[in-house]
């Protein structure tokens, strides 16, 4: 029986070499994967503060009266900087025919950040833009009506059909009147 213990003992000092090995290449392998899940957090947190800088950024310069099409291009141009970074990466790789140039590393996570900036920047440029178009048309409304009674006309005051109301009460007391002569009249004598 003792025998049995020497033997594992002896087999696990054997293997403290690879057991520590085994170690140090899980540790180095959970902290890659600690590594990418940061970048991959810390890019996700970039696009979508591009994202709503850009949002809101039209709603600033829309207020400032800006051109149309100049919020749009700022708008589409800072929402697209998550997508350009990702076009941007380069890396030189040495491989067994040779060194080997890749121009992105995730072609697809850009063309779909690419996809999502331009639709969620061109929703929100358009919204505020209509928004802003049916206010406008409003204040020119408004500002009609305004114009119309800065400049009054008796007529203007009166309900649509007065001239029949009119006539009508003229009728009434006129015949109230007639009515009333008739009545107080005597016979011949």
């Amino acid at each position: 029986m003792l025998q049995d213990l020497d033997k594992d003992f002896n087999s696990e000092t054997a293997q403290a070499g690879s057991f520590n090995q085994e170690f140090i290449t899980e540790y180095i392998h959970n902290q890659r994967i600690k590594v990418q899940t940061r970048k991959n957090l810390e890019e996700f947190l970039f696009f979508l503060a591009c994202q709503v800088v850009s949002a809101s950024l039209a709603l600033v310069l829309f207020q400032y009266a800006l051109s149309f099409w100049m919020t749009v291009w700022l708008c589409q141009l800072i929402a697209w900087l998550p997508s350009l970074t990702s076009l941007g990466e380069l890396s030189f790789e040495k491989t067994t025919d040779g060194w080997q140039i890749k121009i992105m590393k995730r072609p697809i996570t850009t063309i779909i950040k690419f996809i999502t900036s331009v639709g969620l920047v061109s929703v929100s440029i358009w919204t505020v833009h209509s928004e802003l178009e049916q206010t406008d048309q409003a204040i020119r409304e408004t500002y009609k009506i305004i114009k119309q009674y800065e400049n009054p006309n008796p007529v203007d005051f009166l309900p649509p059909q007065a001239g029949t109301y009119i006539l009508s009460a003229i009728a009434i007391v006129g015949t109230l009147f007639l009515l009333k002569g008739l009545r107080n009249r005597t016979p011949f004598n």
